[in-house]
């Protein structure tokens, strides 16, 4: 039965990488590519996926902004890295919530009562 736990775990795993954006696949490059190929790449989809040309479509500017946002990581360098050690940009991962800070719990309102209690002790 832990081998199969091991087994569902690592299926997870693997559904949870392949399902998230991958900046190199989006901008159709190879992990190798230089900066001057991710730079042509974003140049070419940029010109055929702008939403100023192809305003009957719905998804073009989300679309859009996945391809600008492959490109503003994989440009530089520092973040490139980040990249393909985290597997997600700076700014996504500096958005997560802390479990361990309080204002995580604060919106839970987990800290209220004994806030409130601590306040009736003290008057």
């Amino acid at each position: 039965t832990y081998n199969m736990f091991i087994l569902k775990l690592l299926v997870l795993i693997n559904l949870s990488v392949i399902s998230a954006s991958d900046y190199y696949e989006t901008l159709g490059v190879q992990r190798s590519a230089s900066v001057n190929e991710i730079r042509r790449a974003f140049k070419k989809l940029a010109l055929t996926l702008h939403p100023d040309k192809n305003k009957d479509d719905a998804d073009a500017q989300e679309r859009f902004i996945k391809v600008n946002r492959a490109y503003e990581v994989l440009k530089d360098e520092n973040k490139r890295k980040h990249y393909d050690l985290h597997g997600d940009d700076e700014n996504t991962s500096n958005q997560r919530p802390s479990y361990k800070s309080y204002a995580y719990y604060q919106s839970f309102g987990l800290y209220d009562d004994d806030l409130s209690w601590l306040h009736s002790r003290c008057l």
